[in-house]
């Protein structure tokens, strides 16, 4: 109806719709909604969506979707978006990274293909955000790596991005998996003494 009228919604306001008709009514309405706005499909539509908004505004759109059908447990769909992220030029951000980390890897518990996606990541450029740390950190306590889920940690203080609650939680319950009572206790420590408790 807007559309019919000229009238463009702003990047924000797609992505709070698709976001909320996600939740409220499922990933695949969220989706079609996705599809409507962007015009996926449509070749005439797909010209103007890459001329009518920037790239760093379409990871947040593309992202909308994912962590719908993440949270719905759609595997095809997350790799679909996925690829039509590509497909549209437009580049994955740590949010991504992190949300198809989790989902495809570091929850089923095979952590050499998340620490390879992790090198891309690198590779090409993109920073981790706290989502992405979280969820590898997370992938390495649930099989017993912690150390490795240590580094990440330290890495992830020396980048300047701050630990949130459930950093410490995976940690705390990666050190309890290994029978490593005493580092669990250090780690509750360290998270009350920078005020997560």
């Amino acid at each position: 109806m807007l559309r019919s009228k000229g009238i463009s919604p702003s990047i924000s306001t797609c992505n709070t719709l698709i976001c909320e008709v996600s939740r409220g009514k499922g990933s695949f309405a969220g989706y079609g909604v996705f599809k409507e706005v962007f015009g996926l499909g449509s070749c005439e539509l797909e010209g103007k969506m890459r001329r009518g908004f920037s790239n760093t505004h379409n990871v947040h759109s593309f992202n909308e979707s994912v962590v719908g059908f993440y949270k719905d447990g759609e595997v095809q769909m997350v790799e679909e978006i996925w690829s039509e992220m590509g497909r549209f030029g437009c580049v994955a951000n740590g949010f991504s990274f992190g949300v198809f980390n989790g989902f495809f890897f570091c929850e089923g518990g095979r952590l050499s293909e998340a620490e390879k996606l992790w090198e891309e990541m690198r590779v090409k450029g993109i920073v981790p955000d706290i989502v992405a740390y979280n969820t590898i950190i997370g992938g390495f306590c649930k099989v017993g790596e912690v150390e490795k889920a240590e580094g990440l940690f330290r890495e992830m203080g020396l980048s300047g991005i701050e630990s949130t609650c459930v950093t410490f939680e995976h940690l705390s319950k990666g050190y309890c998996r290994i029978g490593g009572v005493d580092s669990a206790i250090l780690v509750y420590k360290n998270m009350c003494r920078r005020g997560l408790c």
